[in-house]
């Protein structure tokens, strides 16, 4: 077989791989996500997205409604917030994580990640504004199905305008590079804030 023939079969398989990968990858991470909704049908904890103080509040409202239930928060607030908040609203403090490392809708996830699967949390509330939910869902649905984490989406009232696609699109792009490289915002040196 001339080189040419070769080179030219060498780049239609590397082509049908890059048109077959991103389905295949999306069939297994769907696969994922209805693994853990079986064998966790119910949230165990409620994940807020740093950002907004209307998160944090409304989160803390379901927790109060469902006692024992961990808060965990990514960013967007001050331990003494986190505090005075959860006594206000009859959450023991206790139950609050909040981590700071978070600086933005993929680093929230990538964070987080290993948090929530250390504490054995399959399934999980994920509360955001509702102009963010469809870019942060499409984050999780990467990120969480990866490790067999489910969420539930629990949008809270923000703006009235949501986000563009563009934004989700680029997020999701981050989320593959992430999930395959294990590189996010934080681990890049020349890109880390």
């Amino acid at each position: 077989m001339s080189g040419r023939k070769r080179f030219r079969r060498v780049a239609v398989l590397l082509l049908l791989t890059l048109i077959a990968l991103p389905p295949v990858s999306m069939g297994w991470l769907a696969i994922r996500l209805g693994q853990a909704f079986r064998r966790h049908p119910q949230p165990r904890a409620i994940f807020v997205l740093g950002g907004q103080a209307a998160r944090y509040q409304y989160a803390l409202t379901m927790a109060a409604a469902r006692p024992g239930m961990e808060v965990i928060v990514s960013s967007g607030i001050t331990d003494g917030v986190r505090r005075r908040l959860a006594t206000e609203t009859g959450v023991d403090p206790e139950l609050v994580t909040l981590d700071l490392k978070a600086v933005d809708t993929l680093t929230n996830f990538t964070v987080m990640v290993d948090l929530l699967e250390a504490r054995g949390y399959g399934h999980v509330y994920l509360v955001t504004s509702d102009h963010h939910i469809r870019r942060a869902c499409a984050v999780a649905g990467i990120v969480l199905a990866a490790r067999g984490i489910a969420f539930t989406p629990v949008p809270v009232a923000g703006r009235a305008v949501p986000e563009t696609r563009g934004h989700a699109f680029r997020d999701v792009v981050r989320a593959v590079v992430w999930l395959v490289s294990g590189w996010d915002k934080q681990s890049i040196p020349f890109i880390a804030p």
